[in-house]
């Protein structure tokens, strides 16, 4: 397998892991998107332009040895890492707001100079609100803690990415054998009774 051909095949694993997104084929396209949508969370990688390229233009001449000589091994197996922690941050938190008819998820191969690598772009009624925006991942662990008989406090730490954004961590729960849900908030990761 060439290294046109490795390329396009790691980039189709990681749109194939990325549910509930949309793949946008052109720059066009994106703007008609952005003025569409509420809401939009977009993840871009200039590796993604390279296979729209290079998959809808095969047979235009594509000097990959030009192009990778460039770049040391090192370094593309860490914007590989790089863009698959960002495709899967990108992917659950796609999955967690499913139901949000208000946010739309695409995914689109652009070139930007001032991000490099991939790099997620929030927007808000069709205005750029963050070129690098980092959702957050789920807490890195809840422990249940002082368990009693009519109470549990649970310790929840912060996740490893986007915590900042964070602004309230909220528990739902529910009391055996009854049906109404109850719920707690705490403003940051601590412990909720």
């Amino acid at each position: 397998m060439d290294c046109k051909e490795r390329e396009i095949s790691i980039l189709k694993s990681y749109t194939n892991m990325m549910k509930n997104t949309q793949i946008v084929p052109c720059e066009n396209d994106l703007h008609e998107e952005i003025l569409k949508a509420e809401q939009l969370c977009v993840l871009s990688s200039p590796r993604w332009e390279v296979m729209n390229r290079t998959s809808q233009l095969y047979q235009t001449t594509f000097n990959k040895h030009q192009t990778m000589l460039k770049i040391h091994t090192l370094q593309i197996n860490e914007e590989w890492k790089a863009m698959r922690q960002k495709a899967k941050l990108f992917s659950d938190f796609a999955e967690a707001n499913k139901e949000n008819k208000n946010i739309t998820f695409l995914t689109v191969g652009l070139t930007n100079e001032t991000q490099k690598g991939a790099s997620i772009y929030l927007y808000t009624d069709g205005f750029s609100v963050s070129e690098n925006f980092e959702p957050p991942s789920k807490p890195a662990t809840v422990t249940g803690s002082d368990i009693n008989h009519n109470s549990v406090t649970l310790k929840i730490s912060p996740p490893r990415f986007g915590a900042e954004d964070i602004t309230s961590y909220s528990v739902e729960y529910c009391v055996s054998g009854e049906d109404d849900w109850k719920q707690e908030t705490a403003s940051k990761a601590e412990e909720v009774q």
